[in-house]
């Protein structure tokens, strides 16, 4: 099987350390920041759509000022706040370890954050493919520019992988996740425990509530 996962909120809880590069970068920009319990309802998509939630009038040349500010201090210092989902250092361990298993990553977040956090919890090893937002461009490819959608992402690990779709399965913790892994036409499971909040029919056959429980899922096919 091949299991690709989400970053934030689906294997690590990041939410203190974007709240705080946001709330600093809210800061620089002299606006008023949100309370942590209502951005992490927010949380999921990359800085540059991210803000629009929070300042749907914000100007371009603020805007850019504000990822500007808000990357630096993301990604230079509020990045090690991240903590790891109960289960997932065990859970990834277990399925990595099964020959017919490949594990990947899809995320929004920088490929180079998400890779430092990995290398530091010396979880690296067990993905095949880490690809963050910006894959192409810390790839150097001939085509390097940022992911504009997570369909896309998933689209190209399926093209590059030359996997089977009917052996996919995206699990995250957002809509957006949801639809795009329809889009794509592979398999998703919800993460309830992340930032988003669920209304999953208790009857669903595939849901998390801790991920833990994908070891128990005998036949997600």
């Amino acid at each position: 099987m091949n299991f690709i996962f989400d970053f934030d909120g689906t294997l690590a809880d990041s939410s203190l350390g974007i709240y705080e590069a946001f709330k600093q970068s809210c800061i620089k920009n002299q606006l008023t920041y949100p309370d942590l319990n209502s951005f992490k309802k927010i949380i999921g998509p990359p800085i540059n759509k991210l803000i629009f939630k929070v300042f749907p009038k914000i100007g371009e040349p603020e805007k850019e000022k504000f990822i500007m500010n808000f990357r630096k201090e993301y990604d230079n210092n509020f990045y090690k706040k991240s903590k790891w989902y109960e289960g997932v250092v065990e859970t990834l361990n277990y399925l990595s370890n099964q020959d017919e298993n490949n594990l990947y990553i899809i995320t929004n977040k920088p490929t180079e954050i998400c890779i430092k956090l990995l290398e530091e919890s010396n979880l690296y090893k067990l993905f095949d493919t880490v690809i963050g937002i910006d894959y192409l461009l810390y790839m150097g490819t001939s085509e390097a520019k940022k992911f504009s959608d997570k369909s896309i992402a998933i689209n190209y690990l399926i093209s590059e992988k030359r996997l089977n779709k009917n052996k996919c399965v995206y699990i995250g913790d957002t809509f957006e996740d949801k639809i795009s892994s329809e889009k794509c036409g592979i398999k998703f499971i919800p993460a309830l425990y992340g930032f988003c909040s669920w209304n999953i029919d208790n009857s669903a056959q595939f849901k998390l509530e801790t991920i833990s429980k994908l070891i128990k899922f005998s036949n997600i096919t």
